[in-house]
């Protein structure tokens, strides 16, 4: 997305930028975020999390891959609640 370099035109386009992007963010990540919110989990469980959203972010577009290992996740997670 190209940005205008000065006025309110380039404060637009940085807000769209900004909103795009946090859609974005939010779309992928919802249900982590939900899940670390509600249930008190213990660290160990919100480290696991954190790193499977930081994989989704930093890896490559692997997108089958990480859904892959979200599903994982949440289904250990759910694992452990009626576990505990």
């Amino acid at each position: 997305m190209s940005l205008r370099p000065r006025g309110w035109r380039a404060d637009l386009d940085c807000l769209r930028y900004g909103m795009l992007h946090g859609r974005a963010c939010v779309m992928s990540c919802w249900a982590m975020m939900l899940a670390v919110m509600t249930v008190p989990l213990p660290l160990p469980a919100m480290a696991g999390i954190a790193a499977l959203g930081a994989m989704e972010r930093y890896w490559p577009r692997r997108r089958q891959r990480i859904e892959t290992l979200a599903l994982v996740g949440a289904a250990l997670g759910c694992t452990a609640l009626v576990l505990l």
